[in-house]
């Protein structure tokens, strides 16, 4: 590790950072929403927050993800590289290594786990594959994030969480601090922005559906090499 990453290298006009991130509160499935904030260097070029419903933390959680996908898919004839970043680690490691060691089960119509047991949320895990698919094809390159959410500005608070981005993300160089208080800058907007929509929408009693769902079938699974 004798490199240093500097800021430079996410920041800059041919990079889009994309930021993604959910908030839930209580015990009803319907108070939790996502948001997701597309900022290349400080200018916001695109964002969009929901509500979710049907599901726990995780589950919005993975909405945001998928949704940056979909964001990047959006923006990749438009940039050089796409950096997604969330701070939530079930959902990164979900489409980056969990899924890989699932299994398809014909008698179930699902993906199964390493406790023999259906796979929670992977309908959304499943459209990631798909979205992470149509990236592959152009010529952007997207790299996916885990980063430590809530972190303040100080010395100790960034040094950490400059430990934890190199740890989980298999970082093979020293890091400049200041890209992770860059990125922490703008996980903490996105947050924001996802309390915002979930104090928003949770006066209604209405649910929120998608449109489309992924269902697990042999042909997927031998498509995304699972």
């Amino acid at each position: 590790m004798n490199d240093i990453l500097q800021l430079s290298a996410i920041y800059n006009p041919y990079t889009l950072n994309i930021f993604s991130d959910a908030s839930y509160k209580g015990h009803t499935t319907n108070n939790a929403a996502y948001a997701v904030a597309c900022i290349c260097q400080d200018t916001l070029i695109d964002e969009i927050s929901r509500p979710s419903s049907n599901g726990s933390i995780v589950t919005a959680e993975g909405k945001g993800i998928r949704t940056a996908l979909s964001m990047a898919n959006k923006y990749k004839n438009q940039y050089k590289s796409i950096n997604i970043f969330s701070d939530s680690e079930i959902s990164v490691r979900a489409i980056k290594e969990y899924i890989y060691n699932w299994y398809y089960d014909p008698k179930r119509h699902a993906l199964i786990n390493t406790s023999n047991k259906v796979a929670k949320n992977q309908d959304i895990y499943l459209e990631c594959m798909d979205l992470l698919d149509l990236l592959g094809l152009s010529n952007c390159l997207v790299k996916v994030y885990h980063v430590k959410g809530h972190v303040s500005n100080n010395y100790n608070d960034i040094s950490a969480a400059a430990g934890t981005f190199i740890r989980e993300n298999n970082i093979k160089s020293h890091i400049d601090l200041n890209i992770i208080r860059y990125i922490c800058c703008y996980n903490d907007y996105v947050d924001k922005l996802a309390n915002q929509t979930r104090i928003k929408y949770n006066r209604d009693k209405n649910t929120f559906n998608n449109p489309i769902k992924f269902v697990a079938t042999e042909k997927i699974v031998k498509k995304y090499n699972i």
